[in-house]
């Protein structure tokens, strides 16, 4: 049954007209979200182990588990967002576009050498 919910599900999303998440704040956060999974999950622990530190650094004598959980949360969730935001515009956007262009320069070729190889391999007539 969850697998049918699923895919109907799946279905639905993928004509692109709104029907689960209608346009406003909360798609354009699910999409900035989505754009930057793969850089919030490789940010997330050195962000916490980050606020950690910096909260250690301060408030030294306190347990930073009963007094500072908000404290590391909040920072951990602005470390986290500055981060992953510089990651995806400094590393993942320009990477991402070298790779198309190698690619298409790699197509480019790919495609240069297959018309030669049919004009030679056809037969004459």
């Amino acid at each position: 049954m969850v697998a049918l919910i699923s895919a109907l599900l799946v279905l639905i999303a993928s004509y692109d007209k709104n029907y689960i998440c209608p346009k406003g704040l909360l798609k354009k956060l699910l999409m900035w979200v989505g754009s930057r999974s793969y850089a919030l999950y490789l940010i997330h622990i050195p962000a916490y182990s980050l606020s950690r530190e910096i909260w250690f650094r301060l408030s030294p004598e306190q347990n930073l588990h009963q007094g500072y959980f908000w404290h590391l949360i909040i920072t951990a969730g602005v470390i986290l967002i500055v981060l992953s935001e510089l990651n995806f515009r400094l590393l993942e956007t320009p990477l991402r576009r070298k790779g198309a262009k190698i690619a298409h320069q790699m197509s480019q070729k790919t495609s240069g050498e297959n018309a030669k190889n049919e004009h030679i391999t056809q037969p004459r007539s």
